[in-house]
C-alpha cells in the first residue's frame, strides 16, 4: 500500500485505505494525522474518519489523539455531548503524561467546564500534575455543578494527599 500511495499522492480513497490499515496495525497516531489532513481537505470524509476513530477508541478507549480528533469533529458538528465523552475518555488515562493530557484537554475546557464528570476527572488530572489548589477548586466546582455525583467526587477528593495549607478547604468540601 505504501508504494502505491507514494505513486498516487492526493488520492483520498487510497489515503483512507492506508489510514484504516495503519489503525489495524495499531499505528494510531499516524492514522489520526492522516485522517486530520483528509477531513481538512474534504469534509465529506468526516463520517469515514469518525468510523475509523471509533474503531481505534473501541480498542483503546483512552487513546488521546483519536479522542482529541473525535472531540474536535463533534464540536464542529454541534454535538457537545459526544465531544464531552471523547474528552472524558482522554482524562480517564491515568498512565499518560499529565502535562500532555492537560495541553490536549485545555482546548475543550471552556466548552465542558460546567459538566460534573468532566470537572471531577479534570480535578484529578490537576492533582496528578501537583496543581493542588486548582484541583481542589475543580472538585468544588464539580460538587456545585453536579450534586448527584457528590459521592464520586468526594471519593476522588479523598484519593489525594492535600498540602497543609489546603486541608481546611478540602475538609469544607467534604
Amino acid at each position: 500500500i505504501e508504494r502505491i500511495r507514494a505513486a498516487s499522492p492526493g488520492n483520498e480513497s487510497l489515503e483512507t485505505l492506508y489510514a484504516r490499515n495503519l489503525s489495524l496495525e495499531g499505528r494510531h497516531e499516524e492514522t489520526v494525522k492522516i485522517l486530520e489532513r483528509l477531513i481538512a481537505n474534504n469534509a465529506g470524509l468526516t463520517r469515514t474518519a469518525v468510523d475509523i476513530l471509533f474503531s481505534i477508541v473501541g480498542e483503546r478507549p483512552e487513546q488521546c489523539e483519536a479522542n482529541r480528533l473525535l472531540a474536535r469533529i463533534f464540536v464542529a458538528s454541534g454535538d457537545t455531548e459526544q465531544s464531552r465523552q471523547a474528552v472524558v475518555r482522554i482524562l480517564s488515562d491515568e498512565q499518560a503524561d499529565p502535562a500532555l493530557i492537560d495541553a490536549v484537554v485545555s482546548e475543550f475546557l471552556a466548552l465542558h467546564e460546567r459538566d460534573g464528570e468532566f470537572l471531577m476527572r479534570y480535578a484529578s488530572l490537576k492533582a496528578r500534575k501537583d496543581e493542588m489548589e486548582e484541583a481542589l477548586a475543580r472538585y468544588g466546582q464539580a460538587l456545585h455543578c453536579d450534586p448527584a455525583r457528590s459521592g464520586t467526587v468526594l471519593a476522588g477528593l479523598r484519593r489525594h494527599v492535600w498540602p497543609r495549607e489546603l486541608r481546611d478547604s478540602e475538609r469544607l468540601l467534604r
